[in-house]
């Protein structure tokens, strides 16, 4: 997330006017919650706090998906606060499914420092996947699949 977590789900406003719980019993309704680049900024005692709220509250058919570019290894020492980091990492490790990418350089070097041959654009990729996958020509393409 970007900052912490209050700031973007709006908790830091609704604590201070009584509507914290409404916020709350809101996001853990949610079908799907994302919690996008999770440890990119130093968290407070209070985000940490509504954090632990929020999962607790989201335990069981709900599906949360969060992204971080901190290993989760590491999110109890970003946690900061041993107790509440064995709490919130018990509700949100205990029934996850964990999808590990490594890579040996970052999206923007790749891209960056790739020769221009190597490079792929759109028409790269359309073209590419018409000829690996006939039956799928690239867009605008005149032909139909059969």
């Amino acid at each position: 997330m970007e900052g912490d977590l209050g700031a973007r789900a709006g908790c830091q406003e609704v604590h201070g006017d009584s509507s914290f719980a409404r916020r709350l019993a809101h996001l853990a309704r949610l079908d799907l919650l994302v919690i996008d680049d999770f440890a990119i900024a130093p968290m407070g005692a209070p985000e940490r706090n509504d954090l632990l709220e929020l999962v607790d509250d989201r335990i069981g058919p709900r599906s949360t998906l969060i992204t971080s570019q901190l290993p989760v290894k590491a999110w109890h020492t970003y946690l900061n606060d041993p107790t509440l980091a064995d709490a919130i990492l018990d509700r949100v490790v205990h029934s996850s499914h964990m999808i590990e990418l490594k890579a040996t350089r970052s999206m923007r070097d790749t891209a960056e420092g790739a020769p221009p041959a190597a490079r792929k654009g759109p028409e790269d990729l359309r073209s590419s996947r018409a000829q690996n996958h006939p039956r799928h020509p690239p867009h605008g393409s005149r032909f139909q699949a059969v």
